[in-house]
């Protein structure tokens, strides 16, 4: 579902990003107790996903690991490191 989501943030029209991003940002609350090997796949989808060209897509990249993934996890520190030298201020 999540890479649904992702995907559709991607692609979608800018009228029904913010629907889905809202959508995104919530499902993030589903896989706090996912395993370990989910754990990783999401791993590989928001470092895929944190350059996006779409800022809706570098928002939920960055949302999501700052939810998922605690402070000493050095794949979603590399990620919020990214986001806090995004161009845009609402992703910083």
């Amino acid at each position: 579902m999540a890479i649904r989501l992702f995907d559709a943030l991607e692609v979608e029209a800018q009228s029904v990003r913010f629907i889905i991003q809202d959508a995104t940002n919530s499902l993030a609350a589903a896989y706090m107790e996912a395993s370990s090997t989910v754990l990783m796949n999401l791993e590989t989808l928001l470092l895929s996903n944190c350059q996006a060209e779409q800022s809706e897509v570098r928002f939920c990249a960055v949302r999501w690991a700052t939810s998922l993934f605690g402070s000493q996890h050095c794949p979603s520190r590399f990620i919020c490191m990214l986001g806090a030298a995004d161009a845009r201020l609402d992703i910083r």
